[in-house]
């Protein structure tokens, strides 16, 4: 059986590895997301 028999994907031998072994992330690929942490002044 071959993964990616459904017409959509590419076919290929189950277990074969693909991919790139890095990738960099660009800032457009990245989920919004927010920094709710705080720091007030204060001495010790």
């Amino acid at each position: 059986m071959e993964a990616g028999t459904d017409g959509i994907l590419t076919n290929r031998p189950l277990g074969t590895k693909t991919g790139a072994e890095t990738v960099t992330l660009m800032v457009v690929q990245m989920p919004a997301h927010g920094h709710n942490a705080s720091q007030t002044a204060h001495s010790h």
